[in-house]
């Protein structure tokens, strides 16, 4: 019994400090004493697009809701994006739950570190711990099968924004493995007679 309070009190503790300002993949994080209007700006630079949705090659970022539910209620970004090879803007895409966003529609050619700015709409509730918000990186067009056909250069970002909205990466941080680990080393230990 004693084992299992000092990990469950270390994972609360590195729980505490788990904050997606920290993470190397959300940016910043800003929101409104309210709570009406917030915002994670995600950084996205060096991500890369290999094949269609749902490959096993493509690059996802998973997150999840904390502090019950968020209405996520649009998306915006500022993105640099890069094509490789034959690949062409038009062809490199992104979803966010199931909503497909391409910044660089309508650009039938290749380009380099071409800025894209924009937003898309979605509507949509995460409702907790138990749900997820991902994004997921891909081409629509495959010249080059299990090759990057094209990246975002440095600077690019995607915002999501929404009520209610806290999100948080998927995997704990190091620190959070740290104090973890450290907790359940002090737990295996025996005290002598």
């Amino acid at each position: 019994m004693r084992p299992i309070a000092l990990t469950t009190l270390a994972a609360t503790a590195g729980l505490a400090y788990a904050n997606p300002v920290l993470t190397t993949d959300i940016a910043s994080f800003t929101t409104n004493p309210d709570r009406a209007n917030q915002s994670v700006v995600i950084d996205v630079s060096g991500i890369e697009f290999f094949d269609e949705l749902g490959s096993p090659n493509n690059k996802s970022l998973s997150y999840y809701a904390y502090f019950g539910q968020a209405h996520i209620t649009g998306i915006s970004w500022d993105l640099n994006l890069t094509t490789l090879g034959a690949s062409w803007a038009s062809d490199s895409s992104f979803a966010i739950n199931g909503n497909h966003l391409t910044p660089g529609s309508g650009d039938g050619y290749s380009v380099t570190n071409h800025n894209y700015i924009g937003s898309g709409s979605v509507d949509f509730r995460l409702h907790g711990v138990d749900d997820y918000l991902t994004l997921e990186f891909f081409e629509t067009f495959i010249d080059a099968p299990g090759q990057a056909e094209a990246f975002f250069e440095a600077g690019s970002t995607i915002t999501i924004h929404g009520p209610l909205l806290w999100l948080f990466p998927v995997t704990p941080n190091p620190g959070s493995l740290t104090i973890l680990g450290l907790g359940m080393l002090a737990g295996t230990r025996r005290n002598r007679p």
